[in-house]
Order: C-alpha cells, then sequence, then structure tokens
C-alpha cells in the first residue's frame, strides 16, 4: 500500500494595502527622471542646431549680428556677449 501525499496549492497571501501607493510613487519618480532627460536631451538638441547655425555662418555676417568667432559657442549655450546693448 502506497500513500500518495496530496500537494495543495499555497492560499495567495494578502497584498499590503500600502504596496500599490508605493508603487505609484516609484513610478511618479521614475516619470519625473524620463521628464527631465527629456527636456536635457532637447535643450542639448537645440544647442547643437544653434552651434552648427552660427558655425555656418561667415565672419561677415556674425558681425553683423554682433558676434566674433571666438563667442560662437558661449552664446549657442545661452550666453550673451559682454557688450550687449540692452
Amino acid at each position: 500500500m502506497t500513500s500518495q501525499t496530496r500537494y495543495t496549492a499555497v492560499p495567495p497571501r494578502p497584498l499590503n494595502s500600502a504596496l500599490p501607493s508605493v508603487v505609484i510613487e516609484v513610478m511618479n519618480v521614475l516619470r519625473g527622471f524620463a521628464e527631465k532627460a527629456d527636456s536635457w536631451l532637447a535643450a542639448r538638441k537645440r544647442v547643437a542646431e544653434d552651434l552648427d547655425a552660427l558655425a555656418r555662418m561667415s565672419d561677415r555676417e556674425l558681425v553683423d549680428i554682433g558676434l566674433d568667432r571666438a563667442s560662437v559657442i558661449y552664446v549657442a549655450n545661452g550666453g550673451r556677449t559682454r557688450d550687449y546693448p540692452f
């Protein structure tokens, strides 16, 4: 006579009620990081486009808008020249 042992599934444990709020909070933090990274990447893209446009200008065109070749990177990153008229 062989005895057979029946294995039953372990009943699921009740979820902690705080767990969903923690998961939601983590998701919100991750969304914030993603939004900041997205805005940073958009700003870097804008700077790269501005730098490219200014670098393609001739020295004469840069002088016409009040810049010199040395200040192109500074201005592309959002800086102003020292002799700004306002």
